[in-house]
């Protein structure tokens, strides 16, 4: 693995720029190696160290055509039916109450604060 060359144009917001270390090098390799392997995965780790990020940036801009990515974030009136509403805009209907992604296509759903959403009952809803 090597480093990527770094290139920052002038118009770049500073709030967009990702710099990358060897350790989110490494991290975006284990990820994409885990997904295209169909393998779950979840992260963990103090706050602050980039998880999040570096999770949403493999699955923004890392991954092939072939994978369909939904972010999930969550805030205290977030209901159930909302959230299955969310997951279910990306899916296409297959028949009558049956979900799925287009054919030939991955479903990847990335959800922040696992433990917030359980502990407001959401679990069901979240795990696909």
């Amino acid at each position: 693995m090597s480093m990527p060359a770094l290139n920052i144009t002038p118009e770049s917001k500073f709030q967009d720029i990702i710099v990358p270390t060897m350790d989110t090098i490494r991290s975006e390799y284990l990820i994409e190696m885990l997904l295209v392997n169909k393998k779950q995965l979840m992260c963990i780790g103090p706050t602050g160290t980039g998880k999040s990020l570096t999770i949403a940036n493999k699955l923004s801009f890392g991954m092939s055509e072939e994978y369909i990515s939904n972010f999930l974030m969550f805030s205290a009136r977030t209901s159930a039916n909302q959230t299955q509403d969310i997951i279910d805009s990306k899916l296409d209907k297959r028949r009558k109450g049956v979900f799925g992604p287009p054919l030939g296509k991955e479903f990847r759903l990335f959800h922040r604060r696992f433990q917030h959403a359980c502990s407001r009952g959401l679990r069901s809803t979240t795990t696909y």
